[in-house]
């Protein structure tokens, strides 16, 4: 039996590249007794380059896109520092 690891990224258009960087290096350094479901928390990610995350997706790494808009999260309470950003 594998061992399951739950991994979560969150990115905005900015950070897709970063993101797609650390997907692909647990990729090459995953243990082969591992299985991987990873959630991206996407935030004004284009719909191109969240295909392009997903089609990293393997037999044992799950990659699930989930976007920003479709949690409840208050814009007004994130903004109260100017330096964080949305995602």
């Amino acid at each position: 039996m594998k061992n399951t690891i739950n991994l979560c990224f969150i990115c905005d258009q900015n950070y897709v590249k970063p993101t797609m960087v650390a997907i692909h290096s647990l990729k090459l350094n995953k243990n082969k007794n591992s299985k991987y479901n990873i959630y991206v928390l996407a935030h004004n990610v284009p719909l191109d380059a969240q295909k392009s995350i997903e089609k990293q997706s393997t037999k044992d790494i799950k990659i699930q896109i989930i976007k920003q808009d479709t949690l409840n999260i208050d814009e007004e309470k994130i903004n109260v520092e100017r330096h964080v950003t949305t995602a």
